[in-house]
């Protein structure tokens, strides 16, 4: 009785694990699956490195430049062209207003590519250590700097963040 119990709650498990969506994009197929999937590449990418930004996981700056080097490859005309016009089939998170502010969505996926190849350039350089270097030169060095230290990886991940939210809070439906 006891073997015949527990093979049927193995059964019925495995039957509910079979029947359970693995993923959101279950029933995406075709342009809107493939953008999915890159969306969860980028994401995987970006939760990564929000970990080293932080604190709760160590800084790696070649992984930074890694996941950076990974946007940068999915965004710009990568992406766009993944959203060919009223491509909203079933699982689609994309809101049709993408294609009302198509100007707006293709400027917004550029820059992706611009601030994650930026990021990608100064992966070495993280806010605490700007500021402590800038303390320690001259005046006239600090002041050709200046524009530099602003990119600090720090500030640049914070921009690629913002620009992920902006696209996605305009364009993207929210999750239920």
């Amino acid at each position: 009785m006891n073997k015949l119990t527990t093979a049927m709650f193995t059964a019925l498990a495995i039957s509910i694990t079979v029947a359970t969506p693995v993923s959101a994009h279950q029933g995406a197929t075709g342009i809107v699956k493939e953008r999915m999937d890159q969306m969860d590449i980028m994401k995987k990418s970006m939760k990564s490195m929000s970990a080293m930004f932080k604190g709760k996981t160590a800084y790696d700056a070649e992984a930074v430049r890694q996941h950076s080097r990974t946007i940068a490859k999915h965004s710009d005309t990568t992406l766009t062209k993944l959203f060919p016009e009223d491509s909203l089939q079933h699982a689609s998170e994309a809101k049709p207003v993408i294609w009302q502010k198509w100007d707006k969505f293709e400027f917004l996926s550029a820059e992706l590519k611009r601030i994650s190849e930026a990021l990608e350039n100064s992966a070495d350089v993280r806010e605490s250590d700007s500021s402590e270097a800038a303390m320690s030169m001259t005046m006239d060095t600090a002041m050709m700097t200046e524009t530099a230290a602003s990119d600090t990886a720090d500030s640049l991940f914070r921009e690629l963040a913002d620009t992920c939210s902006s696209c996605h809070t305009t364009f993207r439906k929210k999750k239920k």
